[in-house]
């Protein structure tokens, strides 16, 4: 029946209201009882979301003791919670409990009361009274001696300091485990002495002497104190390191201990107070011991008394301690870190990026190079063929003017001759003399006019300015084509391969004008400067696409590869329907003739 209905009973006592009183026999303005209740409170209220209300009363046994005291104090008690029914009693100290099972029917309705800070023979049920259970302790003086001797194993004198008579039962048993140190360690026993004795005594303390405080919560002189004041007044002028058994002592200037830890302690009772609601008010839940004997050190006390680390238990709890440098600026050092990996990661992503990229640079210039050489090559190359070219040129057009010119004359004035002579009398033979008298002096003068088309005599006779009027002129009489010609500061020493490369991209233009263009209009413009030669030449044709031109044709080509030679620049600006204007500059270098081909640049649009 119990495990069926286990779960049920669990579920409804979860889901109701609980109301628990808490006894105390120690003062409310302790720092382990505030401590100590704010745990309770916070878990049972955690345990139990239907609600709970929780009631602290504080007894203060060592201030307050006696029947009258005990009669008064449960008068109030039952006045003040005669309305309550309690679901549970927590009973912190002996006193407490006592108080509770002599009046569990009376005040409390039968709640079961569980136990805490008692030992282990203080926990008896009794026919017919409450359900008691609780969490208890066993105190062990020798484990806190062990201790002191761990720490400072050169200690030849104890000095056991406590007052008060709630500490009485503590006292006698410190005295009967000090027993068996009687060979080791010579024992103060300063129990109930004024606080002016304790401090003379403390200040006049040997080397080589620890103090065991149990606590003083009042003196010989009758001064009533809180154990934790008490500690802090002797630890201001005492000569010798503390130790004592309870952590609450700890921060108030003892070295450490083995020490019962009241904090764990509540987390010990409030858990057994939480299964004792669930299970109900019928059976108690076991008691059990705790485990809240810890190895606790000061750390600042450790160093005030230059006491090594190396002899602290490696289990023990080390409050206070200074933080290092890496701890106290944890996040700061760790924030850095994480930057200098992150600035390390871009540094050497930059660093990689930066190798690779010299190496596509150096692989660039490499290439750069070998483009560059073999554009030079390119570039001498088309201009050994271009002055190849003119030579070739020159050489025909020498051999046509002194060779075949000067025959093809003579035989003009043979056909004349003959026309004239007595033995051609019929009219048919002076008509096709006639005749071919007429076509032998065309074939000269066409031969006569190659020869100047192909080496332009008069170029070098009388200079680029006047050749180039001269050719205007002859073009302009052969087609019917207005040509307008305008010269501006053009030296009458131009270079001859510049005043020739300028030459043949007239005579190229006009060509192109006359062949394709239809314009029946153009303007060429010879002009110098402090830049060089420039030349401009333009019609109104019908225009074409560069682009289609220059697959094709080779005249454009032949101008740029003269210009370029000689480290000019051209621009040709056509479109179909918008005429064609060609713009050349070239530099005026006076040792044309030796001088290495400069950087050319071409543009068109």
């Amino acid at each position: 029946m119990i495990v069926m209905l286990g779960p049920g009973r669990v579920t409804d006592a979860q889901e109701e209201r609980k109301v628990v009183l808490m006894l105390s026999d120690f003062r409310a303005d302790s720092r382990a009882t505030l401590e100590r209740e704010a745990i309770i409170r916070a878990m049972l209220s955690h345990a139990f979301p239907g609600g709970l209300d929780y009631y602290p009363e504080f007894i203060d046994a060592t201030t307050f003791q006696g029947p009258q005291h005990t009669a008064a104090l449960r008068e109030f008690l039952r006045r003040k919670y005669e309305s309550r029914h309690f679901d549970a009693v927590i009973a912190v100290g002996q006193s407490a409990l006592d108080f509770a099972e002599s009046n569990a029917a009376g005040i409390f309705n039968g709640a079961p009361i569980i136990a805490s800070t008692v030992d282990k023979g203080a926990i008896q049920q009794i026919a017919g009274g409450p359900v008691v259970t609780g969490v208890t302790r066993t105190l062990d003086p020798g484990a806190t001696i062990d201790f002191i001797l761990r720490l400072q194993p050169e200690t030849t004198r104890l000095v056991v300091i406590a007052g008060g008579r709630v500490f009485t039962p503590l006292e006698e048993l410190v005295q009967r485990v000090l027993r068996s140190f009687d060979q080791t360690l010579t024992v103060d026993y300063w129990f109930d002495l004024p606080m002016d004795a304790v401090l003379a005594r403390v200040r006049a303390l040997p080397p080589q002497t620890a103090i065991f405080y149990l606590g003083i919560t009042e003196d010989g002189a009758g001064v009533r104190f809180l154990p934790t004041d008490a500690l802090t007044i002797i630890r201001e002028v005492t000569k010798a390191p503390m130790y004592g058994m309870f952590s609450n002592y700890v921060d108030f200037g003892l070295v450490g201990g083995m020490v019962i830890d009241t904090n764990i302690m509540a987390k010990e009772i409030a858990d057994l107070t939480v299964q004792q609601l669930r299970f109900g008010a019928s059976h108690p839940v076991p008691a059990r011991e705790t485990r809240s004997t810890i190895p606790v050190v000061n750390w600042r006390e450790l160093r005030q008394w230059d006491i090594s680390d190396a002899r602290v238990p490696p289990d023990a709890v080390v409050l206070n301690r200074d933080p290092g440098p890496f701890e106290r600026y944890r996040w700061y050092i760790v924030g850095t870190l994480f930057l200098v990996l992150v600035q390390a990661t871009l540094i050497a992503a930059l660093l990689a990026q930066g190798t690779r990229r010299r190496y596509a640079e150096s692989v660039l210039r490499t290439k750069e190079k070998v483009l560059r050489a073999s554009y030079e090559r390119i570039q001498d190359l088309a201009g050994r063929l271009i002055a190849a070219q003119e030579v070739e040129r020159k050489r025909i057009a020498r051999d046509l003017h002194d060779d075949l010119s000067q025959k093809l004359a003579l035989l003009s004035l043979d056909v004349d001759l003959l026309s004239g002579s007595d033995g051609i009398k019929s009219g048919n033979a002076v008509v096709r003399v006639h005749a071919i008298s007429t076509r032998a002096r065309e074939i000269s003068r066409h031969v006569h006019d190659l020869s100047h088309e192909l080496h332009p005599s008069m170029l070098e006779t009388v200079g680029l300015v006047a050749a180039t009027r001269g050719w205007c002129r002859e073009i302009s009489r052969q087609y019917d084509l207005d040509i307008t010609f305008e010269h501006a500061g053009v030296a009458p020493d131009v270079p001859p391969p510049v005043a020739l490369c300028l030459f043949r991209i007239v005579q190229e233009a006009m060509h192109n004008v006359v062949k394709h263009s239809d314009a029946k209009k153009a303007s060429v413009r010879v002009s110098q400067d402090e830049g060089g030669l420039r030349l401009q030449v333009a019609d109104e044709g019908r225009g074409f696409s560069l682009t289609n031109t220059e697959r094709a044709g080779l005249g454009l080509v032949s101008m740029r590869e003269r210009v370029n030679h000689l480290g000019g620049e051209i621009a040709i600006l056509t479109a179909p329907g918008q005429g064609t204007r060609i713009d050349v500059r070239i530099p005026i270098v006076r040792d044309v003739e030796n001088a290495e081909p400069l950087q050319a640049r071409t543009a068109a649009s």
